[in-house]
């Protein structure tokens, strides 16, 4: 009796049926399933700044209310939400709250993927970057990595200083805000 097997044929209309939805809902209950285990080991999830989930938010309450946020509102906002990297940046911790808005609103975002190129060496740069959150390498002309910088540090200064050239090559080690 070792190895024998029992082949059972369908031939009702109704065991088809119900054989058929029975297949359907496995496979559904196990996509969901593979769908829970990708959220909650943070697979499936799109990283977004607290500030563009606070203005996508505010956004769309705004719509649906046939409003608008006025430009004071929208930098009074950031700066609520992006307070602990602005106190851990001390250029930006010192500033009057006015001027501070007024820098803030100068900025731009940028979400870079791990391995991400953010300066190459020799190009030319007249900016300040400030990391919201992530870690960025430092790479000299060799290729030798020098340093990490991470959250609330800042780079650009020292290649404004001379005349603009980039000297060293950053790059995301993990998905950096800046």
């Amino acid at each position: 009796m070792e190895g024998m097997a029992h082949q059972y044929e369908v031939t009702m209309t109704n065991e088809q049926c119900c054989l058929i939805l029975v297949m359907i809902f496995g496979r559904l209950y196990t996509l969901f399933l593979l769908a829970d285990l990708l959220r909650l080991f943070g697979i499936a999830s799109v990283s977004e700044s607290n500030y563009e989930q606070q203005i996508s938010r505010l956004n769309e309450y705004m719509t649906s209310k046939k409003s608008t946020l006025s430009e004071q509102l929208k930098t009074e906002l950031f700066l609520f939400s992006a307070r602990k990297p602005i106190k851990g940046i001390p250029v930006l911790a010192t500033l009057p709250k006015f001027i501070l808005g007024t820098v803030v609103a100068e900025m731009k975002h940028h979400t870079f993927s791990p391995k991400d190129t953010i300066l190459k060496i020799g190009t030319v740069s007249e900016n300040i970057y400030f990391i919201s959150s992530g870690t960025v390498a430092i790479y000299n002309e060799a290729g030798h990595e020098l340093y990490h910088l991470e959250d609330a540090d800042e780079f650009g200064i020292v290649s404004i200083a001379s005349e603009g050239l980039q000297r060293y090559k950053l790059e995301a080690i993990e998905t950096t805000d800046i």
